[in-house]
């Protein structure tokens, strides 16, 4: 803590503490500037020499008392009330670091919160949300048929968007997914196209995992189509041969895709940017 507070001090920085309460207590007395400090150190020096008779046989729960009130100013109910009306899940994390902080200290429970907030990321980017894309009328655009009730599905044609990141954590998930919807499909269906717009970059399991459901779909008779593919997934689908095995059904966006799949365009693949 010595050294902390040496190069703390070369750079204008603020003396370090190795207390919350310490720290809660200077912060609620309004302190602003490093002298807060050394005020703090002359006043406790004065009190130890000419007041301690006066604190000397104080009961504990005073000083308690003195500690949970300097630390009650680390609590902001609004912002919390924020979180909580922004997303349940941010609620939960900051009262994970609340609860951990005032249970194991500040740097055990910053690390306990982060480790929360690690298996949170984890099982979210595992179990993506993904959207059956439909087609708004008197238009070329494409949104979610859940959210969207006036959307149009195309009949014999299923739109799958994942709304995230597809990787190894996932694949298997997303693999399931669309297995489901095209046995539930209502109609035959005599294509699939998949939207990969929320994913910049796969690797090698999605890239097995898109194979193998493209394998799949041909032996029920269903080509597979894809529709806004980065340019690191194509290059990856032209170095692994998967690019051939989709005959030029990859295409720039979502109504391009329709139309071939419709027969009002010719066919025609993503070119290769620069």
């Amino acid at each position: 803590m010595g050294m902390a507070n040496i190069v703390s001090g070369l750079f204008g920085g603020m003396i370090v503490g190795g207390g919350m309460s310490g720290t809660a207590a200077n912060d609620a007395a309004g302190a602003r500037t490093q002298l807060s400090t050394v005020t703090s150190s002359v006043f406790v020096g004065l009190t130890l020499v000419y007041l301690l008779p006066l604190f000397r046989n104080l009961p504990e729960a005073v000083l308690g008392a003195i500690v949970v009130h300097a630390v009650a100013h680390l609590v902001d109910l609004r912002e919390l009330k924020y979180y909580a009306k922004l997303r349940t899940g941010s609620i939960w994390a900051a009262l994970a670091a609340l609860l951990g902080v005032l249970q194991m200290g500040i740097l055990k429970g910053l690390i306990f919160a982060v480790g929360l907030t690690l298996i949170a990321l984890m099982h979210k980017l595992s179990s993506p949300q993904d959207s059956v894309l439909g087609r708004l009328k008197g238009s070329e655009n494409f949104v979610d048929v859940v959210r969207y009730q006036e959307a149009e599905q195309i009949p014999g044609l299923l739109i799958f968007r994942p709304n995230g990141i597809v990787f190894f954590a996932n694949a298997n998930r997303v693999h399931n997914r669309l297995r489901e919807l095209v046995k539930a499909a209502e109609k035959p269906l005599r294509a699939v196209i998949v939207n990969l717009k929320a994913s910049p970059e796969i690797d090698v399991t999605c890239l097995e995992m898109l194979d193998q459901l493209r394998k799949e779909l041909r032996d029920s008779g269903i080509p597979l189509y894809f529709a806004r593919v980065a340019d690191p997934v194509r290059d990856l689908f032209d170095r692994s041969g998967f690019l051939k095995d989709l005959d030029g059904r990859l295409f720039r966006g979502v109504d391009v895709a329709v139309a071939a799949f419709l027969g009002s365009a010719q066919p025609r693949a993503q070119p290769r940017s620069a």
